[in-house]
């Protein structure tokens, strides 16, 4: 929604497209229109909110109902294909504010234009007696419009009717939709002009409109209409070595949020959803700073929806990680949890956390030896966590998937060869549900100097059998798979 150039620092990594980006998009239409011609009654800009009626007709743009910020305006939808627009003159830049009462009855929907006609934002959350609009919506001096109307979904093309008999009494009509005068619905428009302390300034939907953010603020912030994208820009200078950034963004009514932390290129660190209504958490990020580029990281906000009246808490803290604590991120074995910080340790305990869609590795270093390794975790309630270790080179060497929700997996005795290292993984299996809160677990591992298992000698019994399929002799003992979990 910004209409202000981004720098290119995001301008392939970010990417971010939303509902008014310089894109005519089709706007609200209607057939008709009636009522009779009200004024907009003045009652004074000090201490009291400008207050009055529509005037119709003002279906178009160009016969919209003047409106100014600091107005309440009265209006009714006059059928299901009624449009009332109104024209806002805002006297200079701010946030502007707009909302709609929901109407028993009758679904609203609204839009914001400029004054070329382009849609800048939409609210349509629905159903009937829902509040529609937008609480923060940045603008400049000139002139904008809002268009008030009825969602109607889409009705079933009706049938051809067949040519009734002789005698036979006629069709039914075909259902008409609502007609008549709505119930009064109420508008308020607002301007705000400097926005309060730790509250995001509109547009901030690309690197060079994001809010600044120092760590242990609280900031507060809108997805206040479909489409609505917010950045947020935190410094990361000062942050030492092993200093865990962790970020939480408080849950917001009827919403899954959706959040990305950001380098500075725009590639994503971390991505996490949220449950409905739920909050989303992201932990121990332990930042890395590309040479060419600046000390600071990106958090992208979205919603599969948007609420204009309850907005979200974003917080950023910092913390010592300790030794025995996961660093993220760690989806990819390139960024594997060292297990051994000391290099002396043959065994070990591993805190981490799991969110919905987590993928935790951990990284054993090449043992100058062949080894032998025993590896647990022990999940939350009811998450069915599984185990697999894998050589640094990506085969696979043991998997444990056996134990259910809530229960130990573990694998004993992975033969782990001389001077190789070995990538633990932990993922839980695939759930209808996303929630954003991590959920502790731990990963215990120990290793033992060990042989890697010989395969069976061949047997000769002179025979000089040609047609040998390579099938083991019968009554040999059967094998195991090396790893397999006991």
């Amino acid at each position: 929604m910004s209409r202000r150039a981004g720098t290119a620092l995001l301008a392939a990594g970010v990417g971010l497209a939303g509902v008014g980006c310089g894109k005519h998009e089709q706007a609200i239409r209607r057939d008709r229109d009636a009522g009779a011609a009200v004024e907009v009654v003045d009652r004074g800009q000090v201490g009291a909110r400008t207050s009055g009626d529509e005037r119709e007709p003002n279906d178009r743009d160009a016969d919209a109902t003047p409106t100014a910020p600091g107005s309440l305006v009265r209006g009714s939808l006059d059928g299901e294909t009624d449009v009332d627009v109104y024209k806002i003159a805002v006297p200079t830049t701010g946030q502007l504010r707009v909302m709609v009462g929901g109407i028993d009855g009758v679904d609203l929907k609204l839009e914001l234009r400029d004054d070329h006609g382009a849609v800048l934002a939409r609210s349509d959350r629905g159903p009937a007696g829902t509040v529609e609009g937008f609480p923060d919506f940045g603008v400049v001096k000139g002139d904008y419009f809002l268009a008030v109307a009825e969602y109607v979904k889409p009705r079933k093309k009706p049938k051809k009717a067949k040519k009734p008999k002789k005698g036979a009494p006629d069709a039914a009509a075909e259902p008409v939709g609502r007609t008549g005068p709505s119930p009064v619905y109420e508008l308020t428009i607002d301007l705000v002009e400097r926005a309060p302390d730790l509250t995001e300034i509109e547009p901030d939907d690309d690197a060079g409109t994001a809010v600044e953010v120092l760590l242990a603020d609280t900031v507060h912030g809108w997805i206040g209409w479909s489409g609505d994208v917010d950045l947020w820009k935190l410094s990361l200078e000062g942050i030492g070595e092993r200093y865990g950034l962790d970020v939480e963004v408080a849950g917001v009514d009827g919403l899954k949020l959706a959040v990305e932390v950001l380098d500075a290129g725009g590639e994503i660190v971390q991505a996490r959803k949220g449950d409905k209504g739920g909050p989303v958490v992201i932990q121990s990020i332990v930042p890395s700073i590309a040479p060419d580029q600046p000390p600071w990281y990106f958090v992208k906000i979205a919603a599969d929806r948007s609420n204009p009246e309850v907005g979200y808490d974003l917080r950023f803290t910092t913390r010592l990680l300790e030794h025995d604590e996961e660093v993220e991120p760690n989806d990819d074995p390139a960024r594997a949890t060292p297990l051994r910080f000391d290099g002396v340790a043959t065994s070990g305990t591993m805190r981490a956390g799991w969110v919905t869609g987590d993928v935790d590795r951990f990284l054993l270093e090449p043992q100058p030896d062949a080894v032998l390794l025993d590896v647990g975790v022990e999940p939350p309630p009811g998450v069915d966590l599984s185990l697999e270790v894998a050589l640094a080179d990506g085969a696979m060497i043991a998997a444990g998937d056996a134990a259910g929700p809530g229960k130990r997996e573990r694998l004993s005795g992975v033969a782990i060869p001389a001077g190789q290292g070995a990538i633990v993984t932990v993922k839980a299996k695939p759930t209808k549900q996303d929630s954003g809160e991590v959920r502790p677990y731990r990963l215990t591992w120990s290793f033992t100097p060990g042989e890697l298992p010989m395969p069976p000698e061949e047997t000769d019994d002179g025979a000089g059998d040609d047609d040998d399929d390579g099938a083991a002799p019968i009554g040999s003992p059967d094998e195991t798979e090396p790893g397999s979990p006991r």
